[in-house]
């Protein structure tokens, strides 16, 4: 069994360096409330002097060590009132950067790229996937702000500078959203508490944690070397992490519609149908724990007492992607998850984000074997044939009946990318 660990700590000389050079929201959300992505074709090489290299460079982006001391999840008292910003490069960027292939992370999935890779994992659709997810993607810039107005500001103010330099980039797509929270919580498309379950890794989080939830049956304390950092071989001694962007349109219609069919065969009520399918109520409150919602979004708990599934469906969501075993090979498959909901009008979902130490070991992992596999996830996979639904909540002696659930998630595209580390950023 793992030891409990007990977090990265700035008071640590050691941690202190790491956070220092490392960018933000990766260890940490950056916690503001409206968030976009701007994806930039690079369309020739880069060269040195160039002046976007310059203003790259100059950019006032947030070290985890910032975030850590201003952040108000950490700091109630502060209001967060200035832009946050990632930069995140493709394998092309680097090539583009002018990067030998040595100074380039080594991930293989991100090097091949996600669309080179979509069939593997299970999206069949990539054909279909939107324009900005297919051209020749160089860099992706996160901008957030807990202020919309300004946060389309700064879209407008970093579109006219690259609007200097058409002949060398330019801006392919815009992905917007918000946290969308209520009572607290990030909410999905489907309106289901989102950001729960998240790996820990800063001392503050962990400690915080075991205050509120001292007997908690899983640990979700993580070194961020065994699960999030990535050597940086341009760097000695320095770390970014691999980042899956992708864009998940949720069909709100059809999942509604699915969820009555479903709670109609079972005979009972759509909450608890919509939880078998989630593993959660929309509230938070995990399935496993209870039938009904309760307002408790725990994380402490596991699937020990539910080997098969009566509570929790062995195919619901949140228990595919975190089986909450003590199993090694499963713990260092966990994602840091970064997501807000979207909304087009007629089109609706998630921008997923997720970091990891190993794309292909992780995200991809999840996605083909726990997402895709034999009994796939309902929510995000490809449901191939029905799948066992408890008909008594808890019962084990009861009968399960089996019913297909229909696709209610489209993947619109997705993105390999790389979080250098602000070292490498001041040298380009």
């Amino acid at each position: 069994m793992r030891g409990r660990f007990e977090g990265v700590d700035i008071n640590n000389a050691e941690d202190y360096k790491l956070l220092e050079s490392l960018q933000g929201n990766i260890l940490s959300g950056h916690g503001r409330a409206f968030s976009a992505y701007m994806i930039i074709n690079f369309h020739r090489v880069i060269k040195q002097g160039h002046p976007f290299r310059s203003w790259i460079r100059d950019l006032a982006i947030d070290s985890a060590l910032d975030l850590e001391k201003n952040s108000s999840d950490n700091y109630p008292s502060k209001k967060i009132d200035y832009p946050f910003y990632n930069i995140l490069f493709t394998s092309l960027g680097y090539e583009r950067l002018g990067k030998a292939s040595k100074e380039t992370p080594g991930d293989v999935a991100f090097r091949q790229g996600a669309l080179a890779r979509a069939r593997g994992i299970g999206d069949s659709n990539y054909r279909n996937w939107e324009d900005w997810s297919k051209g020749a993607v160089g860099m992706v810039l996160l901008i957030a702000n807990n202020d919309e107005d300004l946060l389309e500001s700064s879209i407008t103010g970093i579109s006219d500078v690259l609007g200097q330099f058409l002949e060398d980039l330019s801006l392919t797509g815009v992905l917007r959203g918000t946290a969308n929270k209520h009572q607290g919580l990030p909410r999905d498309g489907f309106g289901f508490a989102d950001g729960i379950s998240m790996p820990l890794f800063m001392k503050r989080h962990i400690q915080m944690y075991w205050s509120t939830e001292p007997s908690a049956a899983w640990d979700p304390s993580f070194n961020p070397t065994d699960l999030v950092l990535a050597p940086e071989y341009v760097n000695p001694g320095g770390f970014g992490s691999y980042f899956v962007l992708r864009k998940l349109s949720q069909n709100l219609a059809a999942f509604d519609e699915a969820c009555s069919t479903l709670a109609n065969t079972l005979g009972v009520d759509k909450e608890l149908a919509e939880a078998y399918i989630v593993g959660r109520f929309k509230d938070g409150t995990p399935v496993v724990s209870s039938n009904k919602p309760n307002g408790a979004a725990s994380n402490g708990f596991n699937y020990e007492n539910d080997h098969q599934g009566s509570r929790c469906p062995l195919h619901a969501h949140t228990r595919l992607m975190n089986p909450r075993t003590t199993d090694p090979n499963e713990l260092g498959r966990q994602i840091v998850r970064r997501g807000f909901a979207y909304d087009e009008g007629g089109d609706a979902g998630i921008i997923f984000g997720c970091f990891q130490m190993d794309i292909s070991r992780q995200f991809e992992f999840m996605q083909r074997l726990w997402g895709n596999g034999s009994i796939p996830d309902q929510l995000i996979g490809i449901p191939k044939k029905a799948v066992k639904w408890p008909l008594c909540w808890g019962n084990d002696s009861k009968s399960s009946v089996s019913i297909a659930f229909r696709k209610t998630v489209t993947v619109k595209g997705t993105l390999y990318l790389f979080a250098p580390s602000l070292t490498f950023l001041k040298g380009l």
